[in-house]
């Protein structure tokens, strides 16, 4: 960043409006990487008051509520919030010792962390990551040199790189989500600048570690059938089984679940996703006649699951849709609390246990 501080200043920007590109401090700092924004933090508050509007029935006793976090501080600062928005007084407390105790070591998170737990996924995204030239960076040399010349021209420079307006892009969401201000960097670009931003870095998601690799489809196999165990759970036990799950992760936990679902298919070789999709998935148990029905949702918005006849599917139409997806999960190692299995349980590879906990760090 240092080198493109000093690349602005020897540009002799001419527009007085944009001086301050020129000598500017950096609207975060490195000691703030990987950790939880205000915003960030408010947005989840804002969640969990709207979860609790919703479905108060399910949350009037925390004893049948389940929390569970990966073990990054971000994430769980995010429970912490969406906690303290969707319950009230010693409830909270409550809340969040439970979900403390859920914490397991990351390379054993089967169900939220599926990507550490499963050596095809790391080969197929190292593999991935080692190509020289991904989709966005095709995207980004066709689409942002029309916006480095138009900034250019709006600064008051001769030119700008597209590395430099991917720079600046930075800047600007670093500025809006740390600073809450929209007024200095962001104010360079149009909503169709957006736009190609969001797109671009949706093409890096998808190929590098999101829904175009195959193994997606397999990855979210231990979390949908901890879903299930808990739908069936709670049919033959209403009185006493858990009425609601919350568990909080991360974007490559995300991509599974919408690929598993059928909610993301690709349209000659051009992706379709979510633009909601990091809010969260939550799958919500209803009446419908007779039988139960599943309602899935992605940014809080009803999807309609591909074998399913609407956005309200009834659980066994659901179920169909996920044959084959729920069930035995061949995890490379077993997980803590989830419902991912060996396909022979007799014996545990305690040399897989040893080897994944002796990888993290953080699991000491």
């Amino acid at each position: 960043m240092t080198a493109f501080q000093a690349s602005l200043a020897v540009k002799n920007i001419k527009n007085p409006k944009f001086a301050y590109l020129s000598n500017f401090t950096l609207p975060c700092s490195q000691a703030q990487a990987g950790l939880l924004s205000g915003q960030g933090r408010q947005d989840h508050m804002d969640l969990g008051q709207r979860i609790a509007a919703r479905y108060p029935n399910l949350i009037t006793n925390h004893s049948r509520i389940s929390w569970q976090a990966t073990n990054v501080s971000r994430v769980l600062a995010s429970e912490h919030a969406f906690i303290a928005g969707m319950l009230k007084g010693a409830d909270t407390q409550k809340a969040l010792h439970v979900m403390l105790n859920a914490v397991v070591p990351r390379p054993l998170d089967a169900d939220l962390r599926p990507f550490d737990s499963c050596t095809a996924y790391l080969n197929a995204s190292a593999a991935q990551k080692n190509q020289t030239n991904q989709p966005d960076d095709t995207f980004n040399a066709a689409k942002y040199p029309a916006i480095a010349s138009r900034i250019a021209q709006l600064i008051g420079v001769d030119a700008l790189t597209v590395s430099q307006v991917k720079t600046l892009f930075d800047l600007c969401s670093f500025e809006n989500t740390v600073q809450g201000v929209q007024a200095g960097f962001c104010s360079l670009f149009t909503a169709e600048d957006y736009r190609t931003a969001d797109f671009s870095s949706d093409l890096r998601f998808n190929a590098v570690k999101g829904y175009a690799l195959p193994v997606n489809n397999q990855l979210a196999c231990s979390l949908l059938t901890t879903w299930d165990h808990n739908v069936q759970d709670m049919l033959e036990n209403p009185r006493g089984a858990v009425t609601a799950s919350f568990k909080f992760a991360h974007e490559e936990t995300i991509a599974p679940i919408v690929t598993s679902l059928g909610l993301f298919q690709e349209q000659a070789g051009a992706p379709v996703l979510s633009p909601n999709m990091s809010v969260g998935d939550a799958a919500a148990l209803r009446g419908a006649g007779e039988e139960h029905a599943v309602q899935v949702l992605v940014g809080e918005s009803p999807q309609t699951v591909p074998g399913c006849p609407g956005v309200i599917c009834p659980l066994s139409s659901f179920r169909a849709a996920l044959a084959g997806k729920l069930g035995l999960c061949g995890n490379a190692v077993p997980t803590v609390g989830g419902a991912a299995r060996f396909a022979s349980t007799a014996v545990i590879p305690l040399g897989n246990v040893v080897a994944a906990l002796n990888s993290a760090a953080d699991n000491n």
